[in-house]
């Protein structure tokens, strides 16, 4: 598959090159020049694989030139997150997420900057992360003792 950057689509990158650039260097946003569509009886294949093989057909369409399927296969399989790990790395980053939004949000008119000239937004995130954080260390050495 190749991509174009969203600002400038005259020229083509490979995904060994957008995996290691991130971001195009005129600023935009690397996507695909084309999407595979699937037809029903694909969509119905797909329907009775496994969570690692789904996964595996999928993101081999957007790295087939960069890594093979047997190889993407492999790392899919490997990865086994611990429960609630997952989840409570959402909490922390989507709090992350929040307090970053917060610097170019304007604060509420009635409450102006608060404490240490943080938003309350940054503030009611702060809580997040650090329960999150806190959940991410206790689900992790809790599974790590199982092991």
């Amino acid at each position: 598959m190749r991509y174009v950057s969203t600002r400038d689509n005259s020229k083509e990158y490979s995904f060994e090159d957008v995996f290691i650039k991130g971001l195009a260097d005129d600023g935009g946003l690397y996507v695909p020049i084309s999407l595979k569509k699937y037809n029903p009886q694909e969509l119905s294949k797909l329907k009775n694989l496994s969570y690692n093989e789904l996964s595996t057909e999928i993101i081999n369409q957007f790295s087939s030139d960069f890594i093979k399927k047997e190889e993407l296969l492999y790392l899919v399989s490997k990865l086994k997150p611990k429960p609630g790990v997952v989840a409570s790395s959402l909490l922390v980053f989507y709090g992350l997420f929040r307090f970053s939004v917060e610097f170019f949000r304007e604060p509420d008119a009635h409450l102006g900057y608060l404490t240490f000239n943080l938003s309350m937004g940054q503030i009611l995130s702060l809580p997040m992360i650090i329960i999150g954080i806190i959940l991410v260390l206790f689900f992790s050495n809790k599974y790590a003792k199982l092991s």
